[in-house]
């Protein structure tokens, strides 16, 4: 029941542009109940949403900053000051630092309980973002594969 009512936010966002036509949203809803794929992932890989508009609408849904593609392809891989596990289990991925040393993390769902628990091991300012899960998830792999080599 919550998985409906956070697609029903995220798709009322991405109707509200315009960034997806009505039918083609209810269809991509009715084939991802029942599956581990979230909707704007769904809705990207079948190219009915820009990756833009889908991390655009993600980040007004979530109230955070929006992480684009190029944002995951210039990712600062010394930015890994995480734990392995908690960016594993949370599926959070540190980007780089903003030129005021705020360091962004990515994160699938941003809320205030993970940010207090990634205050833990973050001493310096942060904030979260998210951004599509299918490119965030993949991303996260290759990081962890790289930082395990």
């Amino acid at each position: 029941m919550q998985a409906s009512s956070k697609n029903g936010r995220v798709g009322e966002i991405l109707l509200a542009h315009k960034w997806v036509d009505w039918e083609d949203f209810a269809i991509a809803a009715d084939d991802q109940r029942g599956t581990d794929v979230r909707i704007v992932s769904l809705l990207v890989a079948r190219k009915l949403v820009t990756f833009e508009h889908g991390a655009l609408a993600l980040a007004e849904q979530h109230g955070v900053s929006a992480v684009l593609q190029r944002h995951l392809d210039g990712r600062d891989p010394a930015a890994t000051l995480l734990p392995l596990e908690l960016m594993r289990t949370f599926v959070v991925l540190p980007l780089g630092f903003k030129g005021d040393g705020t360091l962004v993390i990515c994160a699938r769902d941003p809320s205030e309980s993970l940010e207090k628990r990634i205050a833990r091991f973050v001493q310096s300012p942060f904030e979260l973002a998210v951004t599509v899960a299918s490119a965030l998830e993949r991303t996260l792999v290759e990081a962890l594969q790289r930082r395990a080599a």
